[in-house]
This record gives structure tokens, C-alpha cells and sequence, in this order.
């Protein structure tokens, strides 16, 4: 169906949208298979449509490229996020290659304002690259912290006090007795292997 009046226009969006709400998530939806369960021809237009449906109806998708989609499921929903900002980070560099063109031939002929503004856009695109990259790279199991000794011990204040050459017989009786300690073998143990 060629789609030319408002009124098929609505009418193609909401057999589109039927369609996207009674598809389980996961599902592969080619574009053939949409445009005859739904009738809607799946050129450019028909294809923009399915994305306005789906939006409409709350869902993302994996494209396939050339052949449909792949609606969003807990199984690929971060390749869906990945995707976004894949794009938003290509878009950014595109825009950063204008401003460096820009940069290069005109920078010096700008007004302080316009001068200002094209620097600080260049900046935050360039954040927002580095940020994108960065989140492509964030690794999801993140490592405990390196076990520590206790911070105020009996020994501690005995080594400080020898440090000080205050340090009284009792005081080393007591780091001696805090050596011997299980808990802190464990965690000297575990300090040395560390390193």
C-alpha cells in the first residue's frame, strides 16, 4: 500500500504498532514478513513508519542489516545500547571533523562569542567520544579492594613509639604477639603475594 494521506498514514502506524505490541521480545522480523503481515510496503517511508511504531510502542531493536530487525530481549539489550552509542560517538566525530575544518580556516575571523562557543561544542563532543569509548571498554566484574592491615593496633602504636625511640619492653611484647596473630599472618600473607 503506497502511503500518501494522513489518514493511511495513521492507519499503517497502527497495524505497524499491532504488530511490534504482539511480537514477543527477541523475535526476527524481516522487512518482507512485516509488510505482509501487515500489508504496509517496507520501502524507505513504510520502514520509517516501523521505526515510528516502535518507538511508540516502547521497543528497541537490533538492526539486521538489509533484511529487518531483531526486537530487544535481556539477551541483547546491551549490544542495543552499545549500538546508540556507537552512533552517538560517530555523529560526534563527524561534527568534530566540521569544527576542526572550521578551526583551520576561520577560527581567527570569529568573534570572541562565536569563537568561544565553537571551542567549548568541540570540547564536549570530545567528552563525549572519550566517554563512549570508555564505556565500551568498562568491564563489568570489578575487583575487590587489596585487603589492609587494622589501622590503629597496640603494635602500631608501639612501632611508632620505637620510631620515636620510645619504645618500652611491653611494647614490643605486644607487636610480638600481634606477629603471631592468625589474622594478621593472613593479611601479611596476602599483602606480599599482591605485589
Amino acid at each position: 500500500m503506497k502511503i500518501e494521506k494522513k489518514a493511511e498514514v495513521q492507519l499503517a502506524l497502527e497495524k505497524l504498532g499491532d504488530l511490534i505490541n504482539r511480537t514477543p521480545d527477541g523475535t526476527t522480523l524481516s522487512w518482507v514478513e512485516i509488510e505482509q503481515k501487515t500489508g504496509v510496503k517496507m520501502d524507505q517511508h513504510g520502514r520509517h513508519l516501523f521505526h515510528r511504531a516502535r518507538a511508540k510502542a516502547g521497543r528497541e531493536h537490533l538492526p539486521l542489516r538489509g533484511s529487518g530487525v531483531v526486537l530487544s530481549e535481556p539477551k541483547n539489550a546491551v549490544d542495543v545500547v552499545r549500538l546508540r552509542d556507537r552512533r552517538i560517538a560517530g555523529a560526534a566525530r563527524r561534527a568534530n571533523r566540521a569544527d576542526a575544518r572550521i578551526q583551520h580556516r576561520h577560527i581567527q575571523e570569529l568573534n570572541p562569542q562565536d569563537r568561544e562557543e565553537v571551542l567549548m561544542r568541540s570540547a564536549l563532543r570530545g567528552a563525549l567520544i572519550s566517554g563512549s569509548k570508555g564505556l565500551t571498554k568498562l568491564k563489568t566484574r570489578i575487583e575487590p579492594p587489596p585487603p589492609q592491615l587494622p589501622v590503629k593496633t597496640p603494635s602500631t602504636d608501639a612501632l611508632a613509639r620505637w620510631e620515636e625511640n620510645r619504645c618500652t619492653p611491653a611494647d614490643l611484647e605486644l607487636a610480638r604477639q600481634d606477629l603471631d596473630d592468625p589474622e594478621v599472618q593472613r593479611v601479611l600473607s596476602e599483602l606480599s603475594g599482591a605485589h
